[in-house]
């Protein structure tokens, strides 16, 4: 079977989508055949057309929903006879969308094997009510919204036994292409319980399906390096797991293996908990640069009760200063605009910032998605409904706050004051200067890759890649 998967345009310029790359080079293993689209409708259609597609497959995040909702309906009312399918977090955790026009079937958690078994059952002629991990809608039912529900089958147990993301789909994507910097993940699953984060809900979805946490062989993780850098240009390596794998015995073969055959930069992401002398000694002996820490919030208040994240202030400065100790550079995500968080909350988390020296920080706006623990307490508190749009982490606070006006353009003057730091005195003063929001967060995205290139992924690149690269920055901004 054909099977085509679409991206926005505007997709992070160097940021892969490896779960659709996991999903094709699975699906080709067994003689299907897989093709990506920028999801603008004319290119869709004109890949349904020439490559005769059988099914059309969306990987969704809640903040695009609407947008790939419309899609999906265009598709399905210009070609009725092809099967749409979705994947991602916004069918995993919110399945009921089924019922949409232009959505036939929802693939809830881990695609690669239930995927599979969709389409070669497709392809046989078969049956395909019953399929794990798929929602299906009952075409032949009288009633309206019928649909098959099927439960989740057991994660991957060895991650070994997948093949390598299927990097060969991105080469018609100049910014995949060219870009120097390839994802990779060592890992899957969180241990954490994030009030903001879907990851409870995961958990309880593959309760006794598994275990959550898994990390593949050092061998296997070299393996896909030593071809990143053999066949794809590769010359920086981003780790995107949930958190850097932290078992010490893995550690200490991963340095030694990747001093040996690797010798590359990379970064990872990690959480302040596992940040101790011997974890940032091994990463900066196996050629880490820097470290991507989750700060979140000044206020412990708000990070414990609220955030549900048991972390202090303590913890976050004593990692960062342990981190900055052997010459490791760190990128710190913070929230603004959180349930129950004041202007004066917003503050202390700028100043905890400088007060642990980062080097560069993404400051997000809080998304209290409906069906998270943090979603249900801004609801009960009548700062959201199920009306309210998600559209993104850095263009709106989607809540009710006080001060949003003040919050927004405070979010993005937070990176200047990171990096000339002289800048925090005259905060006050900058609040009130009348600088355009188009204007104050394109230089703010000009200072934060700045600041991203300079020390957190110092990554030497060619014209080519420079111009390619920084296109589609501009392009991300200016463009939907």
């Amino acid at each position: 079977m054909n099977i085509l998967f679409a991206i926005k345009k505007d997709v992070y310029s160097a940021m892969e989508p490896l779960g659709i790359l996991y999903l094709s080079s699975f699906l080709k293993t067994s003689g299907h055949q897989v093709f990506l689209s920028d999801s603008s409708f004319e290119k869709v259609s004109q890949c349904i057309k020439e490559k005769n597609i059988g099914l059309f497959a969306i990987s969704c995040m809640n903040t695009d929903y609407k947008y790939y909702l419309n899609l999906s309906q265009q598709v399905k009312k210009t070609f009725p006879k092809i099967l749409i399918i979705w994947g991602g977090p916004t069918p995993t955790y919110n399945p009921e969308i089924i019922n949409q026009d232009g959505i036939d079937i929802i693939c809830r958690g881990e695609g690669e094997i239930a995927l599979l078994k969709l389409v070669d059952k497709l392809d046989q002629k078969q049956s395909i009510n019953k399929v794990p991990n798929m929602w299906i809608k009952n075409k032949n039912s009288e009633f309206t919204n019928s649909v098959y529900k099927n439960s989740v089958g057991p994660l991957v147990a060895d991650l070994d036994s997948l093949p390598f993301p299927d990097r060969s789909l991105t080469r018609s994507f100049p910014q995949f292409k060219y870009s120097p910097i390839k994802i990779v993940m060592a890992s899957r699953g969180c241990p954490f319980n994030c009030s903001f984060c879907f990851n409870h809900r995961y958990h309880h979805l593959y309760q006794g399906k598994g275990k959550i946490i898994r990390t593949r062989t050092v061998d296997n993780v070299i393996a896909e390096l030593e071809d990143l850098k053999r066949n794809f240009n590769a010359k920086f390596f981003y780790f995107l797991d949930d958190v850097f794998p932290f078992d010490r015995q893995w550690l200490t073969d991963f340095t030694k293996k990747y001093t040996r055959k690797i010798n590359l930069p990379f970064t990872i992401v990690t959480s302040v908990v596992f940040i101790d002398e011997r974890f940032v000694k091994f990463l900066k002996k196996a050629g880490c640069v820097s470290i991507h820490l989750a700060v979140e919030c000044g206020s412990e208040r708000i990070r414990k009760e609220v955030l549900n994240k048991n972390i202090t202030n303590f913890q976050i400065i004593k990692a960062c200063n342990i981190t900055k100790k052997y010459g490791l550079a760190i990128s710190a995500y913070n929230m603004v605009g959180i349930p129950t968080s004041t202007f004066a909350d917003e503050l202390q988390t700028l100043d905890l910032n400088l007060k642990a020296g980062v080097d560069a920080t993404y400051v997000s706006f809080c998304l209290p998605f409906l069906d998270t623990q943090l979603g249900k307490v801004a609801k009960k508190m009548n700062l959201i409904s199920s009306e309210t749009e998600f559209l993104s982490w850095f263009e709106r606070i989607p809540i009710q706050v006080v001060d949003r006006e003040k919050i927004e353009k405070f979010a993005s003057l937070f990176t200047f004051i990171v990096i000339f730091p002289f800048l925090r005195s005259y905060l006050p003063i900058l609040l009130k200067v009348p600088i355009p929001k188009s204007v104050l967060k394109f230089l703010k995205d000009v200072l934060n890759g700045y600041s991203l290139k300079r020390k957190i992924i110092p990554v030497r690149v060619g014209w080519k890649e420079f111009l390619v690269t920084s296109s589609f920055f501009v392009l991300k901004r200016f463009t939907k």
